[in-house]
């Protein structure tokens, strides 16, 4: 049985990944990017929020976008914010935090398998030169998340003494993952180690590190596709975590 969500302190603001979305409808069925997140915090009497970013475009932009979001909306442009982000969402959080909120209003920054320290499998894709500038004029995403991009990145974007930031990683083996990433999985197996099919467990660690999961990518945002759905990652209890981490240290 999943682990109640604590009730923090402050709201929170949901950040997707790449080629991310808040949320899509098909006739009469909705779906989420954090499938189920929202209620589950709201259950604790959290306030949340989530919102669409560019799906494929730099960190900067997707960034400022985020930015734009907080200073149009009633509450979050008064009060402080805890961020979750997924994959990507964690990197436009950072540089949220860093470079864009001189109010100081993200109080903590929590993510879910983001490539804090770059993916190979962009800096690869960067190598072909027909797939780099296919990938530097369309999307513009890819370079960013690359090993070398990130060391530069993280050289440039320092981290905020107020804000707290902390991690979860992912692994799984081969057989669990989807489908779609089991090349993705042995090359990074082979090349950088445990995987969860497109971050390596060493590159998702970020501030406190809060755990490994043991699912997929795309398990920890509720999204079960392959094998794993015999025996599916419970993505709630990383978010369970998250909250009473938070609540613990007053945010």
């Amino acid at each position: 049985m999943t682990k109640a969500a604590a009730q923090c302190r402050y709201p929170f603001l949901l950040l997707h990944g790449l080629f991310g979305f808040s949320e899509h409808s098909i006739g009469p069925w909705k779906f989420s990017y954090f499938r189920q997140v929202v209620p589950f915090l709201e259950q604790a009497g959290n306030s949340v929020f989530t919102l669409a970013v560019h799906p494929v475009h730099t960190i900067e932009f997707r960034a400022r976008q985020v930015r734009a979001f907080i200073e149009q909306h009633p509450l979050l442009s008064q009060t402080r914010i805890n961020l979750i982000g997924h994959s990507m969402g964690g990197l436009d959080g950072r540089y949220l935090a860093s470079r864009l909120d001189p109010e100081k209003r993200i109080a903590s920054l929590s993510t879910l398998a983001t490539p804090h320290h770059g993916s190979l499998l962009a800096d690869l894709f960067m190598q072909i030169p027909v797939l780099k500038r296919i990938l530097s004029s369309h999307l513009p995403a890819i370079p960013n998340l690359s090993e070398k991009e990130c060391l530069a990145f993280n050289q440039s974007i320092m981290d905020r003494d107020d804000v707290l930031y902390q991690s979860f990683s992912a692994h799984c083996g081969f057989i669990r993952a989807c489908p779609i990433l089991w090349p993705f999985w042995l090359i990074l197996k082979l090349a950088r180690g445990a995987n969860d099919g497109q971050v390596t467990e060493q590159s998702a660690h970020w501030g406190e590190c809060l755990g490994s999961l043991p699912g997929d990518h795309f398990e920890l945002i509720g999204l079960h596709l392959g094998a794993n759905i015999f025996k599916p990652l419970d993505h709630l209890q990383a978010i369970a975590q998250i909250t009473h981490s938070l609540a613990q240290k007053g945010l």
